[in-house]
């Protein structure tokens, strides 16, 4: 006969878990006013914001989809967090693998990029919306994108350098032996080996381009070329603002990328993992 003996938890993981618990009390309170806020009329809202809303119509999420022309911001938004996504991972590859190949100097040449994770957009909106006057590019969406682009560089690289010296020489080799250049390397033998961490890159950098507010605002305050966040100020007026549909179309707008974070999450710590660890 045995004797089961059970072990009670250490006062340190019981800690843990409750400081777990707690932030995820403060992280999921937002987002619970934020979904009964969208069920609800503004003195609805004014006049009971804890309780449940006294109907679930969808009737907010119609009125904000067709008064902001949320359409019309969504395929904004999609084409500018596809195209600066595209070009700030492209670049952040090349230069990735070109530093992590680097004998001499690569560790100041990555530390020049990743400074720049440090500085604002705030400090070079004037000089940037100075150059892109002088380019004729203001009133387009280019602007945007290449701001997105460049500020997502620092990024890419910081994940991507780790990783890329941690690739055995020998599969460039073995490549070389048979006849393929550097670039035929690079894109037949590099990038595929490091799938998972530039998905990583690409999916960090789509989460804050989507929500961005402050780079349209400056270089794409048109209606025609409106961003998701820029549509949803709509709704604030100078006396008044509808709540219900600002809360109803933040929801709409956060649903994409809870929805790529929930099907790439198992992508997203390997790549982490993957390019933190040195070789």
């Amino acid at each position: 006969m045995t004797v089961e003996i059970r072990r009670w938890p250490r006062p340190r993981s019981l800690t843990g878990q409750a400081l777990l618990a707690a932030a995820c009390l403060v992280v999921l309170a937002p987002c619970y006013f934020l979904i009964l806020g969208s069920f609800k009329s503004v003195s609805e809202f004014f006049s009971s914001p804890f309780s449940l809303p006294h109907s679930w119509a969808l009737q907010n999420f119609q009125n904000a989809w067709e008064q902001a022309n949320l359409l019309r911001a969504f395929r904004n938004s999609v084409l500018v967090t596809a195209a600066s996504v595209f070009l700030s991972t492209a670049c952040a590859c090349m230069a990735a693998h070109a530093i992590a190949r680097m004998t001499r100097g690569a560790g100041l040449l990555q530390m020049l990029f990743v400074a720049g994770m440090v500085l604002p957009t705030q400090l070079i909106v004037i000089a940037a919306f100075v150059e892109m006057r002088w380019l004729g590019l203001v009133g387009t969406v280019w602007p945007v994108i290449i701001i997105y682009a460049v500020y997502g560089l620092p990024l890419g690289v910081l994940l991507l350098v780790g990783f890329f010296r941690k690739l055995p020489p020998q599969l460039r080799e073995a490549a070389a032996i048979d006849g393929a250049g550097e670039w035929r390397q690079f894109f037949l033998i590099v990038l595929p080996l490091a799938r998972i961490p530039i998905l990583t890159v690409a999916m960090l950098n789509s989460v804050w381009i989507w929500n961005d507010f402050f780079v349209p605002l400056i270089f794409a305050n048109n209606e025609d070329l409106q961003t998701v966040p820029l549509a949803i100020l709509n709704f604030y007026g100078e006396n008044t603002t509808d709540y219900g549909l600002v809360f109803a179309g933040v929801l709409m707008s956060a649903l994409p990328v809870l929805l790529l974070y929930v099907l790439m999450t198992r992508q997203f710590v390997n790549g982490v993992v993957a390019g933190a660890i040195k070789g």
